[in-house]
């Protein structure tokens, strides 16, 4: 993960403000499932099986950011991009339209069902992705660097609206030094508990 001056690493900022966010949610009678509580490591694969198999409502994939440029700093949050293509999945529901009629009325209907379900995904995930990114650096005086589109496997894969939210920047001296304290961290979460239980009241 990244790391910046003063011994900061990104795994235990990202841990410590989870940790709080999960304290803070659950204060509120929501239940927070993590994907890891101490320094373990699971692919981004079995995080995402991990929420489905939970049956989450949402994911959020937390980090901090780094840059070779000093001076960059600021929140980005990023949701699944635009139109991704699943070819192991197109080639399954699509394979028997060539041999038959019957699969042509068929396969298709259902290829069709699968792509309306990811971009209600997608379109859900974006909604989120842009109300968060707008409160959070609000209430934190920090930049806001906006909504991005990326095909992140934790994004693309996820069957339920999913988010990554990059927190700030740990090579920013002045973002880096905030990040590195228990107050900011306290900040973060509870920025970000509030975000989504505004939005989810919406």
């Amino acid at each position: 993960g990244a790391q910046g001056p003063g011994n900061i690493v990104e795994k235990n900022v990202v841990l410590d403000v989870a940790l709080r966010l999960q304290n803070i949610l659950a204060q509120r009678g929501i239940q927070v499932l993590m994907t890891r509580t101490d320094d373990t490591f699971f692919s981004l694969q079995e995080r995402v099986e991990m929420a489905e198999r939970y049956r989450a409502d949402l994911f959020l994939s937390l980090h901090v950011n780094a840059s070779f440029h000093d001076e960059v700093s600021g929140i980005e949050i990023f949701s699944a991009a635009e139109e991704t293509y699943w070819p192991d999945v197109h080639e399954s529901l699509t394979g028997a339209v060539e041999s038959s009629e019957e699969s042509f009325s068929d396969e298709p209907g259902e290829l069709r069902r699968y792509r309306n379900a990811k971009k209600n995904l997608r379109d859900q995930s974006q909604a989120l992705a842009e109300y968060i990114s707008t409160q959070l650096s609000g209430a934190l005086a920090a930049r806001n660097r906006g909504v991005k589109r990326e095909h992140f496997y934790v994004l693309t894969e996820a069957t339920v609206p999913a988010i990554l939210i990059e927190m700030g920047f740990v090579t920013n001296g002045t973002e880096g030094r905030k990040l590195n304290t228990p107050e900011y961290r306290q900040a973060l979460a509870q920025a970000l508990a509030q975000s989504l239980l505004d939005y989810e009241s919406q």
